[in-house]
């Protein structure tokens, strides 16, 4: 934790805290579309056709169009509401770590 508090150093320029707030926002949207990719494999599993696992690439025409568009609009939906979740834990750890808001967040 003091690693990221020194790394999250408010008094340094305000390029320098956009690059760091990019870096820290980046890896919790990464780690929640990760996240969100193996719940979904989970749910596709327990919930979805036992034919065949989560279709990689739903193009591919041995996937019918209705597991398609279901899959696209799962996964579609999933990464959307994940993203917004990791954006704004990330920006209220950043705030916890330095005391302001992220870089291009308006507190008001």
């Amino acid at each position: 934790m003091f690693a990221l508090v020194k790394f999250l150093d408010p008094s340094r320029d305000s390029r320098t805290a956009r690059v760091e707030w990019k870096v820290v926002s980046t890896g919790s949207g990464l780690l929640a579309g990760l996240l969100v990719r193996r719940v979904l494999d989970r749910a596709w599993a327990r919930f979805g056709p036992s034919e065949h696992p989560p279709p990689l690439n739903p193009a591919d025409r041995r996937i019918g169009w209705g597991e398609a568009v279901v899959w696209s609009v799962a996964v579609g939906a999933g990464v959307g509401v994940a993203r917004m979740v990791s954006d704004r834990v990330a920006a209220k750890g950043w705030e916890l770590a330095t005391g302001s808001p992220p870089p291009g967040i308006d507190p008001d």
